[in-house]
């Protein structure tokens, strides 16, 4: 069988549990989004509250009522965050072991069967795992178009949900393939590091941007939107697609996909000068 093919297969073969476990949080968002009065996937959940708080002389039909929105928009914010973070774990693993667990066992020397360079072999196969990622992910991006596009949702909502996931999922994969590449056994895992890290760090270099944009500071000030995982960018390209386009969030989106596979390029370059890698 080709390479390129079983290659395609096997993620989708290993990966299918976790790809249903996404898409049935994708449609659970989706109906509740569209059985509700108002969308929850378009409604910020503290800023819900703070506008629509009951008043001391509220009835108890009222303070019922109110509990139980707050309830479903808790609900919803949950298996939101539950879908991106599922739809980004499934990037990273969708890669697997690919380069440096091929190393270590020693099918690394598959490539030796084929016509061309070790690198060329491996960017080959990284890429038919794209296809099946991106297959994947666009079914991810559907469930949460169609949540979108409940209650004052529109077509520009829609197309915004759907470019997010597919983008968090291609990025995660790239970062996935280029940490393997590097020589990282548990690429996955260390993906998952880096990007809650990002995740974590972001708000605080945002609130830290003003005191680091002066002085001997600015350089780290700078450095750091091009060395974090660029989850608020992404979040920024996809709602150009509703309002005025971020140019400065595309380029830095792109800029880490260029960053990952130039890595990935790097480090095949070196498994190719020494293919083993045996304990």
């Amino acid at each position: 069988m080709n390479v390129l093919k079983a290659t395609f297969q096997f993620a989708l073969r290993t990966r299918w549990k976790l790809a249903l476990v996404v898409f049935l949080l994708g449609a659970a968002l989706a109906t509740m989004a569209r059985s509700m009065e108002i969308n929850p996937f378009l409604i910020d959940l503290q800023e819900f509250m703070a506008a629509n708080m009951p008043a001391d002389s509220a009835s108890p039909d009222q303070l019922q009522s109110f509990g139980k929105m707050m309830g479903l928009l808790a609900l919803s914010t949950f298996l939101r965050t539950l879908f991106f973070f599922g739809a980004t774990l499934f990037g990273l693993l969708v890669v697997g072991r690919l380069v440096a667990g091929e190393r270590t066992s020693g099918a690394v020397m598959l490539w030796a069967q084929h016509p061309g360079s070790l690198p060329v072999f491996y960017a080959k196969r990284y890429a038919a795992l794209q296809v099946a990622n991106l297959a994947v992910q666009l079914a991810f991006g559907i469930t949460v178009a169609t949540a979108a596009l409940g209650p004052g949702g529109s077509a520009g909502v829609a197309l915004s949900a759907f470019v997010q996931p597919v983008t968090l999922g291609l990025l995660a994969a790239a970062v996935s393939f280029g940490l393997s590449s590097l020589g990282v056994r548990r690429n996955a895992f260390a993906g998952v590091a880096y990007i809650v890290l990002s995740h974590l760090m972001g708000p605080l270099f945002l609130e830290l941007e003003a005191p680091l944009s002066s002085g001997s500071w600015e350089p780290v000030a700078a450095v750091v939107p091009y060395v974090l995982f660029p989850g608020q960018a992404v979040g920024d390209f996809a709602a150009g697609f509703r309002s005025g386009w971020d140019w400065e969030a595309t380029g830095l989106v792109l800029y880490h996909f260029a960053l990952w596979s130039a890595l990935a390029w790097f480090g095949l370059r070196r498994v190719a000068r020494r293919p083993l890698d045996l304990p």
